[in-house]
């Protein structure tokens, strides 16, 4: 399973049908800050921060669970040349690329980002090949639901004897990149 978004439908599904977690094999989650720096709040990523107590729900009750952190995508674009080529390619996905292009060129001048983040596509590209997962922090995933400032920021116990998650640190950028240009170009 692949979770893109806030996980509110996820924990409700568990709440409804609390054998739910343990029937899912593995569940890919894009999603969380695991540096602390939220694309939402100073320290929550949005799909985490939209719905923080879903979120705790899902991480307390699943437990072969991949996380990919944003901070990830944003360390780890995909290169902005690579990017405008395959757009620039004849099948219908790359035409559709082309058109998404002018918002990714308005990113790059007003994040000044080195490459292009594409959190949901390497979520996906790690549902279907744990490799392009090259580094992973094997931990205990939790979900500050408080009132503060700290409200939905996503810490990672490594001390926890029960992990429930391998946390993305960095991505296979080659085989990833990749994986992309193969599916754009069909």
């Amino acid at each position: 399973m692949v979770a893109l978004g806030p996980l509110t439908n996820l924990a409700l599904a568990a709440n409804l049908d609390p054998e739910l977690p343990k029937r899912v094999s593995k569940l890919v989650i894009m999603g969380g800050a695991w540096q602390a720096r939220g694309n939402q709040s100073s320290a929550a990523e949005y799909n985490i921060a939209i719905d923080p107590e879903s979120a705790k729900v899902v991480f307390d009750r699943f437990e072969n669970i991949v996380v990919l952190p944003w901070e990830v995508s944003l360390d780890q674009g995909m290169p902005w040349e690579r990017l405008f080529r395959i757009a620039d390619g004849p099948s219908a996905r790359a035409c559709f690329l082309k058109a998404m292009t002018p918002l990714a060129t308005r990113w790059q001048t007003k994040f000044k980002f080195a490459g292009v983040p594409l959190p949901d596509p390497l979520a996906v590209m790690i549902a279907l090949d744990e490799r392009v997962a090259a580094k992973k922090i094997h931990c205990r995933v939790k979900i500050d639901i408080g009132h503060d400032c700290g409200r939905a920021l996503s810490t990672l116990d490594k001390r926890d004897a029960n992990p429930n998650a391998r946390v993305v640190t960095e991505i296979d950028e080659a085989l990833a990149w990749d994986m992309l240009e193969v599916a754009w170009s069909l």
